[in-house]
């Protein structure tokens, strides 16, 4: 599975103190805490700001499931949470009994997981001429490489059928919302809330136009023809190499 992860807005705003770009702050912190395996900055894919800390043969240790495991096994999941966020994780995950049913064989996250982490816009990055897709904190492109990565590494990996429709694809707040919500909803990295941090539905939309390009209107330069441009380091675990 792919997790979608922020990295919290304090990071943009320390590289602001640093008088350094974002993805280089992220690269620093990342490159050895072993927390993911890519790292997604403003620009995208497209603009070289899609970043790889980690081989994807190395487990990163991006979701801590312990809170959420403890409150499943009280039987108080829903009571833990906001009445409005649990609807919403209802709603986003019919058939699925709590969050951590959500996993496939494995009782922990990390063992089947791959992680990118998306650094979000603050005031001082938006006034460097950076812009927000309609009302979340993440740049388009931003959006976008989600969606290119994603299929890069489904076509790699073998996923079938809708893949992205089920629990290959999803955000931390969807595995352990326990400690990733504020009163009003998710915020990791900010999907399952009445005013969305990030655009799920625009991801699930341009995944579809990817795989049934006939019955949508692509858009110029294919999604699907840049998805092969994708290609990890797996061969220098630890490192991180610019696409």
């Amino acid at each position: 599975m792919l997790v979608v992860h922020t990295t919290g807005r304090g990071l943009p705003t320390k590289a602001t103190k640093r008088n350094e770009y974002p993805t280089i702050t992220a690269v620093n912190y990342y490159s050895g805490s072993r927390g993911c395996h890519y790292v997604n900055g403003f620009r995208g894919n497209e603009g070289g700001d899609l970043l790889q800390m980690a081989s994807e043969n190395e487990q990163a240790y991006g979701v801590g499931s312990g809170d959420q495991a403890k409150s499943i096994r009280a039987g108080r999941w829903e009571k833990d949470l906001p009445a409005s966020l649990v609807k919403r994780w209802k709603d986003r995950w019919p058939g699925y009994s709590n969050p951590l049913d959500l996993l496939p064989s494995t009782k922990t996250v990390n063992p089947c997981a791959l992680h990118v982490e998306c650094i979000p816009l603050t005031p001082d990055w938006e006034k460097q001429g950076y812009e927000r897709h309609g009302g979340t904190l993440f740049t388009e492109d931003q959006h976008l490489t989600v969606v290119r990565l994603a299929c890069d590494i489904a076509k790699r990996n073998g996923w079938k059928g809708e893949w992205w429709r089920t629990p290959r694809l999803l955000g931390h707040e969807d595995l352990t919302p326990i400690n990733r919500h504020d009163k009003r909803g998710g915020w990791d990295p900010g999907h399952l809330r009445a005013a969305p941090y990030f655009d799920w539905e625009l991801v699930i939309k341009e995944l579809v136009r990817v795989h049934y390009p006939r019955f949508t209107n692509t858009r110029q330069s294919s999604l699907a023809d840049q998805t092969k441009e994708i290609r990890p380091d797996d061969k220098k675990p630890g490192h991180y190499g610019k696409y």
